[in-house]
């Protein structure tokens, strides 16, 4: 991960120490996660997790925030898409998957997450991919092939 997200040298940057304590939540997440799907089905895991999120969010938002704001149909229909789509519609897919295999086969495709990244980068933002972030790939693909081999012994 260094390899592909260091660019300035070898000086780590404030935002990727916030990266490296999101990752250590990131994989708490995924455990308890795990744990929680073996009881309870993933649709209703999905559905207490963001009812959670989205009742506390709204009451900081109303006691925090006083802007005003004019409410337009592009901006409802933004946020139906980002809520049903891009949040709610990922974690449903993330929880049945997890449901479905052990925990070491989805924590494998899940450290294959910054290369799908990186590959989104390249075609999507015409993105130049430096040596280092080659590098950075090709280090994680050699530890899930060693990683394979070594437990399929």
């Amino acid at each position: 991960m260094m390899l592909l997200t260091l660019s300035n040298g070898w000086h780590v940057e404030k935002s990727q120490w916030y990266f490296l304590l999101a990752s250590a939540l990131v994989s708490v997440y995924f455990v308890f996660n795990k744990k929680v799907t073996k009881e309870v089905k993933p649709l209703v895991s999905i559905f207490l997790q963001l009812f959670t999120v989205g009742i506390s969010s709204a009451i900081f938002v109303s006691l925090t925030q006083h802007a005003s704001y004019e409410l337009s149909n592009s901006v409802i229909c933004w946020f139906i898409v980002s809520t049903i789509v891009a949040t709610s519609l990922r974690y449903l897919l993330q929880a049945v998957g997890q449901y479905s295999v052990n925990i070491e086969i989805a924590s494998l495709i899940m450290i294959l997450e910054p290369i799908w990244i990186l590959i989104l980068s390249i075609t999507m933002l015409g993105e130049t991919v430096e040596l280092q972030k080659i590098m950075g790939a090709s280090v994680i693909f050699l530890s899930l092939f060693v990683y394979t081999k070594l437990s399929r012994q």
